[in-house]
Protein backbone atom coordinates (compact mmCIF):
# COMPACT_ATOMS: atom_id res chain seq x y z
CA UNK A 1 0.00 0.00 0.00
CA UNK A 2 3.00 2.44 0.39
CA UNK A 3 4.13 1.24 -2.72
CA UNK A 4 0.97 3.03 -4.27
CA UNK A 5 0.53 6.04 -2.12
CA UNK A 6 -2.31 4.69 -0.24
CA UNK A 7 -2.69 5.30 3.64
CA UNK A 8 -4.37 1.80 5.85
CA UNK A 9 -7.14 3.72 6.89
CA UNK A 10 -8.33 4.05 3.00
CA UNK A 11 -7.63 0.44 2.22
CA UNK A 12 -9.79 -0.21 5.41
CA UNK A 13 -12.88 1.84 4.29
CA UNK A 14 -12.97 0.31 0.78
CA UNK A 15 -12.74 -3.06 2.27
CA UNK A 16 -15.65 -2.03 4.90
CA UNK A 17 -17.28 -0.60 1.44
CA UNK A 18 -16.77 -4.02 -0.18
CA UNK A 19 -18.50 -6.08 2.35
CA UNK A 20 -21.38 -4.23 2.99
CA UNK A 21 -22.24 -4.61 -1.11
CA UNK A 22 -21.71 -7.92 -0.93
CA UNK A 23 -23.82 -8.34 2.05
CA UNK A 24 -26.71 -6.42 -0.32
CA UNK A 25 -26.20 -8.44 -3.52
CA UNK A 26 -26.79 -11.57 -1.83
CA UNK A 27 -29.92 -10.12 0.00
CA UNK A 28 -31.23 -9.12 -3.41
CA UNK A 29 -30.20 -11.99 -5.41
CA UNK A 30 -31.99 -13.63 -2.28
CA UNK A 31 -35.32 -11.51 -2.34
CA UNK A 32 -35.26 -11.68 -6.20
CA UNK A 33 -35.85 -15.60 -5.68
CA UNK A 34 -38.46 -14.89 -3.21
CA UNK A 35 -40.38 -12.79 -5.54
CA UNK A 36 -39.74 -14.89 -8.34
CA UNK A 37 -41.94 -18.18 -6.44
CA UNK A 38 -44.46 -15.85 -5.50
CA UNK A 39 -45.86 -13.89 -8.69
CA UNK A 40 -48.51 -15.02 -10.91
CA UNK A 41 -47.92 -15.96 -14.59
CA UNK A 42 -49.53 -15.67 -17.82
CA UNK A 43 -50.04 -18.74 -20.02
CA UNK A 44 -51.00 -18.57 -23.83
CA UNK A 45 -53.54 -21.19 -24.80
CA UNK A 46 -54.81 -21.37 -28.70
CA UNK A 47 -57.42 -23.54 -30.12
CA UNK A 48 -58.86 -24.89 -26.90
CA UNK A 49 -62.39 -25.57 -26.00
CA UNK A 50 -62.46 -22.84 -22.69
CA UNK A 51 -65.18 -24.80 -21.12
CA UNK A 52 -63.95 -28.39 -21.79
CA UNK A 53 -60.13 -26.76 -20.73
CA UNK A 54 -61.99 -25.40 -17.56
CA UNK A 55 -63.56 -28.86 -16.92
CA UNK A 56 -60.35 -30.34 -17.33
CA UNK A 57 -58.46 -28.59 -14.98
CA UNK A 58 -61.18 -28.76 -12.52
CA UNK A 59 -60.62 -32.28 -12.37
CA UNK A 60 -56.81 -32.28 -11.86
CA UNK A 61 -57.72 -29.62 -9.36
CA UNK A 62 -56.78 -26.59 -10.75
CA UNK A 63 -60.33 -24.10 -10.13
CA UNK A 64 -60.27 -21.99 -13.23
CA UNK A 65 -62.68 -19.06 -13.28
CA UNK A 66 -64.62 -17.24 -16.56
CA UNK A 67 -64.93 -13.91 -14.85
CA UNK A 68 -63.62 -12.38 -11.84
CA UNK A 69 -67.18 -12.63 -10.26
CA UNK A 70 -66.33 -16.20 -9.88
CA UNK A 71 -63.19 -15.90 -8.09
CA UNK A 72 -62.80 -17.75 -4.94
CA UNK A 73 -60.03 -18.37 -1.92
CA UNK A 74 -59.64 -22.04 -4.52
CA UNK A 75 -59.26 -20.35 -7.45
CA UNK A 76 -55.94 -21.08 -9.76
CA UNK A 77 -56.58 -18.57 -12.62
CA UNK A 78 -58.84 -16.68 -14.64
CA UNK A 79 -59.09 -17.31 -18.46
CA UNK A 80 -58.48 -13.65 -20.41
CA UNK A 81 -58.01 -12.46 -23.62
CA UNK A 82 -55.28 -10.17 -25.01
CA UNK A 83 -53.97 -9.62 -28.61
CA UNK A 84 -52.46 -12.75 -29.42
CA UNK A 85 -55.83 -14.68 -28.39
CA UNK A 86 -56.72 -16.53 -25.23
CA UNK A 87 -54.29 -16.42 -21.93
CA UNK A 88 -54.77 -17.66 -18.39
CA UNK A 89 -53.83 -15.05 -15.70
CA UNK A 90 -52.96 -17.45 -12.95
CA UNK A 91 -52.89 -16.10 -9.30
CA UNK A 92 -50.09 -18.41 -7.87
CA UNK A 93 -46.92 -19.05 -9.49
CA UNK A 94 -46.27 -21.99 -11.55
CA UNK A 95 -43.67 -24.63 -11.50
CA UNK A 96 -42.61 -27.83 -13.58
CA UNK A 97 -44.65 -30.44 -12.38
CA UNK A 98 -47.62 -28.18 -12.46
CA UNK A 99 -46.69 -26.96 -16.55
CA UNK A 100 -46.67 -30.57 -17.80
CA UNK A 101 -49.96 -31.06 -16.18
CA UNK A 102 -51.83 -28.15 -17.48
CA UNK A 103 -49.48 -28.67 -21.32
CA UNK A 104 -51.34 -32.13 -21.71
CA UNK A 105 -54.94 -30.52 -20.49
CA UNK A 106 -54.72 -28.37 -23.31
CA UNK A 107 -53.56 -30.79 -25.81
CA UNK A 108 -56.88 -32.71 -24.50
CA UNK A 109 -58.83 -29.63 -24.70
CA UNK A 110 -58.21 -29.35 -28.30
CA UNK A 111 -59.18 -32.99 -28.99
CA UNK A 112 -62.36 -33.26 -30.13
Amino acid sequence: MKKHGREDKTFGFYYKKAKTLAKVGVLAICAMFIFNLAHADKLGIHTVNPIKFQKLLAENGFKLDLNFIEKTPDSWGILSFDDKGMCVNTYRSLNFDNLNIITEIMWKSMEE
